[in-house]
């Protein structure tokens, strides 16, 4: 190797953007010995077997070398780790690692969490970055999209727990967005990656079925979390295989919930009139037995889009229309959505929001400030895009004293959150203070926000 070539496993590392001590808490692996290895160094045949398992490569593709010592072990030992495992083993192992992830993500560790599962399942996901490196397979979104249009096969106990894993990684989503987003973000997509393996064998229709439902969950969770962190056009990518999944499975409520969160990437992305076709698909596959809630959800972000191309009558309507549902659910003395997580708290941020893009600060702030008091407190991500749309009104009011008290609660919280789309909430709102830019409290802002951006960024 000439001094100047780039090593195999420096270039395998930047191709899903990791840094030495991020693969090193991927693989267990000291981030001495990742540095040793990328200098050509020997390493030991333990650190040689992870490197290989992560990446889906051999330990010549990698340009590792090992330590004379071990040369007596055998020729074959160094790439055993990369032999075919049979589908009654992979099952086993995939049982023994989803119970102790179930276990261990209820834990506040999260990456002692992954690193568990990875130990006791044996095999790690291939493109977690959604990596489009010619090094690498395929995109993980590609293959799972290829896969879907063929049969699979495989055992019942096994099913249980893929199904199992999807109500868990619902479950703490809401507390997980942003703080712990990339740790669920890796999980989550592991999970896929088996997900996709096990399309890709033969299975009768029902499990089949069961299976791509599977996939739809996961891909829904994933954009949602890709989402979170900015990365839209990713999170669009596994929304529209999450809806082709969805659609094997013919699952109503799956398609419409994909599309909801579909729509805010244009709504968010300054192009609201592009969500306004999948909101009207999503409102027509509602019909077909989707619970009232669902569509007080999908009847809200209708209202945000039009909110967004200043079209008051139509997103008022919709507002309207959103309540209507809600109160035909909670009429019938249910929950909240684990899909939406939609609630009464939760439409008074949305009718908040309409009216500030409305320009009606009078009618946000009453929604806003209900929305804040009745609020669950572990609902930090909410609460801080909640105190973010108060400053908001306050600004619109002309307010300036209450705007910086409430951007000041905000940034209090937003360190707690570390959400990258919250953030950008946050900024867009620092922007528009642009004409009090001559005040103390406002120029301090600015630093206040550089300060934090690195916490965020760094996650």
């Amino acid at each position: 190797m000439s001094d100047h070539a780039i090593h195999p496993l420096r270039a395998a590392r930047q191709s899903f953007n990791l840094t030495q001590k991020r693969l090193a808490l991927e693989t267990g692996v000291a981030p001495q010995t990742i540095m040793r290895a990328e200098q050509n160094k020997p390493i030991n045949a333990d650190s040689r077997r992870r490197l290989c398992a992560y990446f889906h490569m051999t330990s010549d593709a990698l340009g590792l070398v090992s330590d004379k010592r071990e040369q007596h072990k055998g020729r074959h030992g160094e790439d055993e780790s990369l032999e075919p495992v049979s589908s009654q083993t992979r099952s086993r192992m995939l049982i023994r690692g989803q119970a102790l992830a179930i276990q261990e993500l209820e834990s506040a560790d999260m990456e002692q969490s992954r690193r568990g599962f990875l130990q006791a399942l044996g095999i790690t996901g291939t493109s977690l970055a959604a990596s489009s490196s010619p090094l690498l397979y395929p995109p993980l979104w590609e293959r799972l999209s290829r896969v879907l249009a063929q049969p699979s096969n495989m055992d019942n106990e096994t099913l249980l727990h893929l199904e199992a894993i999807v109500r868990d990684s619902w479950r703490v989503l809401p507390t997980m967005l942003g703080t712990f987003s990339q740790s669920l973000l890796q999980y989550v997509l592991q999970r896929l990656e088996i997900v996709t393996q096990l399309l890709s064998t033969t299975l009768v229709t029902e499990q089949r079925i069961r299976i791509a439902s599977v996939a739809a969950e996961l891909t829904q969770i994933a954009g949602e979390l890709l989402f979170d962190m900015k990365e839209s056009e990713q999170a669009d990518r596994y929304y529209a295989v999450g809806l082709e999944a969805a659609r094997v499975t013919q699952n109503p409520l799956m398609q419409v919930t994909l599309l909801g969160r579909r729509s805010f990437i244009p709504i968010y992305g300054e192009k609201p009139e592009k969500a306004i076709p999948w909101l009207q698909q999503a409102n027509v596959i509602a019909r077909r037995n989707v619970p009232s809630i669902t569509q007080a959800w999908l009847a809200s972000i209708e209202a945000e889009a039009y909110a967004n191309l200043r079209q008051t009558q139509d997103s008022l309507q919709a507002l309207q229309k959103a309540e209507y549902f809600l109160e035909q659910h909670e009429s019938r003395r249910n929950g909240e959505n684990a899909h939406t997580r939609f609630s009464h708290t939760v439409l008074l941020g949305y009718q908040g929001v309409c009216n500030l893009k409305l320009q009606r600060p009078k009618g946000a702030l009453p929604a806003l400030q209900a929305a804040l008091q009745h609020m669950d407190g572990a609902r930090t991500r909410h609460r801080t895009i909640v105190l973010i749309d108060i400053a908001s009104a306050y600004l619109q009011l002309g307010e300036i004293e209450g705007t910086l008290h409430y951007i000041d609660l905000a940034l209090e919280t937003l360190k707690q959150v570390k959400s990258a789309r919250v953030l950008q909430r946050l900024n867009d709102l620092n922007h528009a203070l642009t004409p009090w830019k001559g005040l103390s409290d406002v120029k301090q802002l600015d630093e206040k926000l550089l300060a934090i951006r690195p916490l965020i960024a760094q996650h």
